[in-house]
């Protein structure tokens, strides 16, 4: 057997026994409110850069600066049967130390080009890639909803919710 075949075989079987191999693949991702008192023209999508690559986008307008004074809610859903049913997977960040210190979603947003604090102005962030290289652990579910809740802390107003379609292979 050449050493090529060799190396690649190895990186086969490294790749099945370790859990840095799981993809997280958006399916679906969508606005469901928003609140013209902080935004407007709220819309983001999942798009296909190239056969199996998928990334999502998010475009909008802000009203107000957002900074800590913003926190993001996740909860993750498991698909079972045909319903979503609540997991133990939840996040909750205020949006600049989510941003500047958060390792994992912290970090894919801050390379999108996600700032803190976010000013007033009109937002475009393109071909977000979910990258599938800091996973720290298998998920014991293969298709997931993700619920995010946007909250304006001193108020407690929500500033807007959406939902984010996911499969995990």
């Amino acid at each position: 057997m050449s050493s090529k075949r060799l190396l690649l075989l190895l990186i086969g079987w490294l790749c099945v026994y370790t859990i840095y191999c799981i993809r997280i693949i958006p399916e679906k991702a969508e606005i469901n409110y928003f609140n013209p008192k902080f935004m407007s023209d709220v819309d983001m999508n999942v798009t296909s850069l190239a056969k199996g690559v998928y990334a999502i986008n998010i475009h909008g307008d802000t009203k107000q600066t957002w900074a800590n004074n913003v926190t993001l809610d996740v909860v993750v859903y498991e698909l079972q049967g045909k319903e979503y049913k609540p997991t133990f997977i939840e996040f909750h960040f205020r949006l600049c130390d989510l941003i500047n210190d958060d390792p994992h979603i912290g970090k894919l947003l801050s390379s999108a080009g996600f700032t803190c604090p976010l000013l007033p102005g009109k937002y475009s962030f393109k071909n977000i890639a979910i990258p599938n290289d800091d996973i720290p652990y298998p998920l014991p579910f293969q298709r997931a909803k993700g619920v995010g809740t946007v909250v304006h802390n001193p108020t407690g107003v929500v500033m807007a919710n959406g939902s984010m379609y996911l499969h995990f292979k």
